[in-house]
């Protein structure tokens, strides 16, 4: 959850100028209220990031993701009363590579276009798109 935090700061502190602004957190078209655009891929976790001006080419096909469901309205709990958080429930995505980025660095979604799903560790705290990409080329 600190990562998280973490990633949404940095992210938020790199849009300094039009110009040379990181990519935006994606928004989850169907609930936009508190649900982040995030997916599970071989164990690690990717968040989603806006990638229209990133000139990204999506690649093939690498296997099946799992996107939380989001639910952003819990039930009422009061205090003495005896709630048990909601268990998260996943749905299967297929995702797909991005050309000249390895999967565990960034994927792509085969049905979300203009979004990129980038590994929580992955260049946080990069400015300018350019360098961004320039980052996620060169992470292993």
């Amino acid at each position: 959850m600190r990562v998280a935090l973490a990633l949404a700061v940095i992210l938020l502190a790199a849009t300094a100028t039009a110009g040379t602004a990181a990519p935006q957190p994606a928004v989850d078209p169907v609930a936009q209220a508190k649900c982040v655009a995030r997916v599970v891929y071989k164990g690690v976790e990717y968040r989603g990031l806006e990638a229209t001006h990133l000139r990204l080419n999506v690649g093939r096909p690498v296997g099946t993701a799992q996107e939380p469901q989001c639910d952003d309205t819990p039930p009422p709990c009061r205090p003495g009363d005896n709630c048990t958080p909601q268990k998260t429930e996943y749905r299967d995505v297929a995702v797909r590579r991005l050309t000249g980025i390895r999967p565990r660095v960034a994927i792509a979604r085969r049905d979300v276009a203009h979004v990129i799903y980038v590994a929580v560790d992955r260049c946080r705290g990069t400015r300018g798109r350019a360098a961004f990409v320039r980052c996620l080329k060169k992470s292993r």
